[in-house]
């Protein structure tokens, strides 16, 4: 197999979209940009570099359709009508550089649109979201073809609370929340495996909030969210084109927040995110990935008090070593 022949086999795998997408390592674009629904999207990482190149450019666009069940104290809106309606816009760049051959880092930072109608009240607003930085390691490569060895990686996440959280803000619509208004660290483990012309995925992230007091009065504990993901592709005879699908099941602990007048406890939340991805290899340099996850397919098995539905678009730039 030539060289571009295995660039091809391995970008395929490493691109997939949500996430995961793309993710944290394949789906965390639509994700981020769902960050004040629960743990939101999927937990697959586009941003992570795995085929021989130096610089990585994601840009991804994508639309979230948000079905908020709850209100802000999470209790169960019985005024919910047809009409009321929350969709964002989220326009994300993530920038990655391999510095050795199983070393990188990167950051990822998310300009977010959010539009509310409620009755007969509209408001939108446009934020930058919260801002991560990660640190990635290849702990298990794979030099030479082996038909159940996988590829692994672990990952650690710090994301910032450059984004509003609903307790910052000052819009009666909620149109300007974007973000938790926690500092957030996360551990991400991630195996692959391609074998023409299928790939198989398997990524498992852990997450923790830090305490904080948000807008000089709500107290936050500490607290604890987690989220896997599995995944299957295929390239019609080794490819250009690859079709992907993939689940990820996403837990957030239940915490309580207080004020000097009262206390407030937050359920825990857990949701479903089923995914399918269409990817195209312009070039070794270049991929194009359509993802659309719902996380309303298998709500029967939800607990979040709000579930999405989003489309994204991919565009990786890659400069090779």
């Amino acid at each position: 197999m030539n060289r571009i022949s295995t660039l091809k086999s391995l970008i395929k795998v490493g691109t997939c979209s949500n996430l995961v997408g793309c993710l944290i390592l394949g789906s965390l674009a639509a994700s981020e940009a769902n960050a004040a629904s629960c743990c939101g999207g999927s937990a697959n990482f586009p941003h992570l570099i795995t085929t021989p190149t130096l610089t990585q450019l994601n840009t991804s666009f994508s639309y979230t359709d948000l079905d908020s069940r709850y209100d802000r104290l999470n209790r169960i809106r019985r005024d919910l009508r047809s009409d009321q309606q929350d969709r964002t816009l989220t326009l994300q760049v993530g920038l990655s550089h391999q510095w050795t051959d199983y070393w990188q880092a990167g950051l990822i930072a998310p300009l977010i649109y959010r539009n509310v109608t409620m009755s007969a009240s509209n408001a939108s607003e446009m934020n930058l979201g919260d801002v991560s930085f990660f640190l990635s390691h290849e702990y298990w490569p794979e030099f030479e073809r082996n038909f159940w060895k996988p590829r692994g990686f672990l990952s650690l996440q710090w994301t910032l609370p450059t984004g509003i959280s609903f307790e910052e803000s000052d819009s009666s619509l909620a149109t300007d929340v974007n973000g938790t208004g926690q500092h957030q660290v996360a551990l991400t483990h991630f195996w692959m495996k391609t074998a023409i012309p299928w790939d198989f995925f398997w990524t498992t992230q852990a997450r923790l909030l830090i305490a904080t007091t948000l807008a000089d009065q709500f107290q936050v504990p500490h607290r604890f969210a987690g989220s896997t993901e599995v995944g299957i592709g295929f390239s019609p005879r080794g490819g250009a084109w690859r079709l992907g699908l993939s689940l990820a099941p996403h837990y957030e602990a239940a915490y309580f927040s207080q004020t000097p007048f009262q206390k407030t406890e937050t359920p825990a939340r857990l949701l479903w995110n089923a995914g399918v991805q269409l990817s195209y290899l312009v070039s070794p340099e270049l991929s194009l990935n359509l993802s659309y996850s719902d996380e309303t397919l298998i709500q029967w098995a939800s607990t979040s008090p709000a579930l999405s539905k989003t489309v994204s678009i991919n565009l990786i730039q890659r400069w090779l070593m």
